[in-house]
């Protein structure tokens, strides 16, 4: 959890690829959940019950996929385990009025060489930034995913920048 003026933001995170016991793993790595002013802006979507898997994947999470595949490989225990191991970090630091969060992984490797993976959030008291940075990745078809709360107006107010309102 990292708070810093008006906003709240909830990751979690492995530090290696899929770990062989059982808990929390599925293609959610960098996903997250923001609060501003404490309402959900960013939301997880949750999981209606475990007999149905589309929301484990990638595209039900705030995250991106490269070539249409998360990082951690769909039924990876289908797969040799070293096919579904990779690298994660995460690192925070002050700078300023602003918190600054990067995460980064390896885990699209298996796809192409050498891809990597790194999104920054940068939290202002009156800004909230995402930066995605792919290096490696030539010729490749990446979607990024952001789930919104309910009443969350989007407006496009450049090509890199959404302006956000709502109706609470």
């Amino acid at each position: 959890r990292y708070n810093c003026g008006r906003f709240i933001l909830f990751l979690r995170n492995d530090i290696i690829g899929f770990p062989p016991n059982v808990g929390h793993h599925h293609q959610d790595f960098g996903h997250f959940v923001l609060f501003v002013d404490n309402q959900e802006v960013i939301i997880d979507v949750g999981r209606n019950n475990y007999n149905n898997k589309i929301e484990i994947f990638s595209h039900a999470h705030n995250t991106i996929e490269i070539d249409n595949f998360g990082v951690i490989p769909r039924s990876p225990h289908k797969y040799p385990y070293k096919y579904s191991q990779f690298s994660n970090s995460i690192n925070s630091k002050k700078r300023m009025d602003k918190t600054i969060i990067s995460i980064s992984t390896n885990g699209f490797s298996r796809l192409k060489e050498k891809i990597f993976w790194e999104r920054k959030f940068i939290l202002g008291d009156n800004e909230f930034i995402i930066n995605d940075h792919i290096t490696g990745s030539n010729n490749s078809l990446v979607s990024s995913y952001f789930h919104w709360a309910d009443k969350i107006l989007l407006t496009k107010e450049s090509i890199n920048k959404i302006g956000l309102k709502s109706e609470l």
